[in-house]
């Protein structure tokens, strides 16, 4: 080992590399991923798709700062990339709140890339979406981030649950909801 790695002092003794072997495993991290509330006089938009087999689906939930759901949906669409649908949905969402005159908006998606366009980036493949989201986004108080999918997971089942529906869907229950999503 020494000839192959000139460069690291691996000790004396079969011990001492031993212990050094040792300090080199990974320690692993853990990290609590949960969904949080907005703060209060703002709501949550929490968003997702799925884009397979060309067929496209598009989900989400808004609620208030105390967690109650206001409304859900979830939309058979098409479009031509996971990215744009990933806009789609968030777009839905925000468009659906201004509609309604929530100006106070928190976005929440677990695509990383579409949060980063979001907030300071350009994708000329995406600009109409992108610009389109954005102008609305000025228009409200909107704070866009990205979350894991875990704390993601009433968008996401809502998206799986597009998959046996033929028309969009909304609801404004809890109890509404499909067995799968609650």
């Amino acid at each position: 080992m020494g000839r192959t790695f000139k460069n690291y002092n691996f000790g004396n003794s079969w011990l001492e590399l031993c212990e050094v072997v040792e300090r080199l495993k990974p320690t692993p991290r853990w990290k609590i991923v949960k969904w949080l509330r907005p703060l209060e006089n703002r709501v949550k938009i929490n968003s997702d798709s799925s884009f397979a087999e060309g067929k496209v689906r598009i989900g989400g939930v808004v609620r208030y700062h105390t967690g109650d759901m206001i409304m859900a949906y979830s939309i058979p669409t098409i479009c031509s990339s996971n990215n744009l649908a990933e806009a789609q949905a968030t777009l839905f969402g925000v468009q659906w709140c201004m509609h309604l005159g929530y100006i106070n908006c928190d976005l929440e998606m677990d695509s990383l890339v579409v949060a980063e366009m979001l907030n300071h980036s350009i994708n000329l493949k995406m600009k109409e979406s992108i610009d389109a989201l954005s102008q609305i986004m000025l228009q409200l108080n909107c704070i866009v981030s990205h979350c894991f999918k875990e704390a993601n997971r009433t968008a996401d089942s809502l998206v799986k649950f597009v998959a046996i529906l033929v028309d969009p869907c909304m609801y404004f229950d809890w109890q509404s909801l499909p067995r799968c999503v609650v």
